[in-house]
């Protein structure tokens, strides 16, 4: 995924990342509001926090610390369900 964090780097210096433990969840860039941020895949995020507490613990605490943490327009979105095409 250091392809999506360089390309994110050069859009937007501004954009914010979760840690490096969390790169097999970068989904890719989306713009929102007019701000490219970064976007991860919410369950993959969840299964990342889950392997050091329960899913319930998982949810909650993704829920609140990082979906729910407004830090600016370079916020991370978050993709919570896709399509296949």
């Amino acid at each position: 995924m250091s392809e999506v964090r360089d390309t994110l780097a050069d859009w937007n210096p501004e954009a914010m990342l979760l840690g490096e433990e969390y790169d097999s969840a970068l989904a890719g860039i989306v713009t929102v509001f007019n701000s490219t941020v970064a976007c991860y895949d919410r369950a993959a995020v969840v299964g990342i926090l889950a392997r050091d507490m329960t899913n319930d613990e998982a949810e909650e605490y993704f829920e609140y610390n990082i979906q729910g943490a407004y830090v600016g327009p370079g916020t991370p979105a978050f993709l919570s369900f896709a399509v296949e095409s």
